[in-house]
């Protein structure tokens, strides 16, 4: 299956998740390190999703004083995650780019953030940001179900 039947698919939220701070824990994104350490000026939320038989989850993670962002989709496989597809801006370089892998999911190396025998970069480098850094971790959960196209939760709940 390629990466655009994955995110055509109906998908059913298992769980929103919440924001937290600084590391993320092997539990919530099980790649092969423990844990993913990263100063508190970071926050991160974990969306879990369910396709048929696709467990997925979807990383937010947001770094307001640095002005970058990350919607990382993953799919579960056992104990680990094949990241499928990395959506980010960082306006250190680029505009709205991906990485993303091309050809049949299945392929993916799991536990790891970019498999690079079936990543790509898309667009090409487009060189200096010209985009004005307006995610907040209200607008985050929107863009990433946009782009994942998973349903958001109520307005109440993005900031929980």
């Amino acid at each position: 299956m390629k990466l655009t039947n994955i995110i055509r698919l109906q998908k059913a939220v298992v769980d929103y998740g919440q924001w937290s701070e600084g590391e993320i824990d092997r539990a919530s994104w099980p790649l092969r390190r423990k844990k993913l350490k990263f100063s508190p000026d970071w926050k991160w939320r974990v969306v879990s999703l369910r396709s048929g038989e696709y467990h997925l989850r979807v990383l937010l993670h947001l770094n307001i004083k640095l002005e970058k962002f990350h919607a990382m989709l993953g799919q579960v496989r056992g104990d680990e995650l094949a990241i499928l597809c990395s959506h980010e801006l960082h306006t250190s370089h680029s505009n709205w780019h991906c990485h993303v892998a091309t050809g049949d999911i299945e392929k993916v190396l799991p536990g790891v953030t970019r498999d690079r025998d079936t990543f790509r970069y898309w667009p090409s480098y487009t060189g200096d940001c010209t985009e004005d850094f307006d995610v907040t971790p209200e607008s985050a959960m929107a863009i990433a179900s946009e782009l994942y196209r998973f349903d958001a939760p109520p307005q109440g709940e993005l900031i929980l």
